[in-house]
């Protein structure tokens, strides 16, 4: 599967579940990948004061332009992918698997929750 299939894949899957407003809304597209980074971070044993500490850091500078952004982190996930000896083409292609097998309420129950939360935008119209 190639990365211009497998975005359109995801994207349509986002559309799917949340509705076409949540899929073309950056903000809440940023907050999502900001969420998995956070966990991700988390995982490795990153505490709250660091990644807070590391969220000051970013926020001194100015903001960067978003196409370079999206690139770095493909960058960095790449680059974290190797150190841990993970393949990452195959572990994108499992979980794209593993999120359109799972029923559409799942995903929208869990989204739900962060909108009550306040972290999250609203669904739109699921298509």
């Amino acid at each position: 599967m190639n990365w211009s299939y497998r975005q359109l894949k995801v994207g349509r899957w986002v559309e799917s579940r949340f509705g076409a407003v949540n899929q073309s809304d950056p903000g809440e597209r940023a907050a999502r990948f900001l969420e998995e980074a956070i966990e991700l971070a988390q995982c490795f044993g990153m505490s709250r004061g660091e990644i807070e500490k590391l969220a000051a850091h970013v926020y001194a500078k100015r903001p960067g332009c978003f196409s370079q952004e999206i690139a770095g982190c493909g960058v960095t996930l790449l680059a974290l992918s190797e150190c841990i000896a993970i393949d990452f083409e195959e572990v994108v292609d499992a979980e794209i698997h593993r999120i359109y097998e799972l029923p559409v309420n799942h995903f929208r129950k869990r989204h739900q929750r962060k909108v009550d939360a306040g972290i999250a935008a609203p669904m739109g119209a699921a298509e």
